[in-house]
């Protein structure tokens, strides 16, 4: 019978399979290391719907609407009941009421909007106390916790209950409007207004956050 020899590996030698493991091992945790808070980031993004989108759709749906209210001379208040906002939100909610501070409600219809296709409503305010008849533009939409905006570092948070914020949507110099937006948990509104001085006004009557 033939002796077979047996010979031990050597020690010091390194396999080239386990080089090459360990190389990817590190190449890859470099590469998380660099991009991976950017796809994480971007896998939130795609999660949720940014409040850009909305006000963007909204500003082309609030041209529109102003137009058709111009036009129309002899508009009679609304009495908007709860029931007809709830059921074009799908939750229940009622119309902000403005009469007071000189808004009177002249139109409720359904609206399509980012985030809450189906679930939103476009409310229609003019106010004749002002130089000529001015027409303020409010949006309501079914809030579900799908909407998010960004922080100062540019990262992607959720939109949450009790959150406020003025954005800035003037096209000219001479143009001051902006948009306020705030949640109360079940409904987000936005409310676009001509200026800063609007804004504030708006908010000290209904109290926003």
């Amino acid at each position: 019978m033939t002796n077979q020899e047996f010979i031990s590996p050597n020690p010091h030698q390194i396999s080239k399979v386990a080089v090459t493991i360990a190389l990817l091992t590190v190449a890859a945790a470099v590469v998380f290391g660099i991009y991976g808070p950017k796809i994480a980031d971007h896998l939130t993004h795609l999660g949720g719907v940014p409040l850009g989108d909305v006000i963007e759709a909204a500003q082309i749906l609030r041209s529109k609407a102003i137009l058709a209210s111009m036009q129309k001379e002899n508009d009679t208040e609304l009495n908007a009941d709860q029931h007809i906002v709830s059921r074009f939100l799908g939750r229940t909610c009622s119309a902000p009421y403005l009469s007071e501070i000189g808004y009177h409600l002249i139109k409720v219809s359904p609206a399509s909007l980012p985030g809450a296709p189906f679930h939103s409503v476009e409310l229609i305010y003019k106010n004749m106390e002002a130089n000529g008849a001015h027409i303020l533009v409010v949006y309501l939409l079914a809030d579900d916790g799908q909407y998010v905006c960004f922080d100062p570092l540019g990262r992607t948070i959720p939109f949450m209950q009790d959150d406020s914020i003025i954005e800035n949507i003037s096209v000219s110099t001479d143009d001051e409007s902006m948009v306020l937006i705030w949640s109360d948990g079940p409904v987000i509104t936005l409310a676009y207004v001509d200026d800063q001085q609007e804004a504030e006004k708006i908010q000290a009557f209904i109290d926003v956050p």
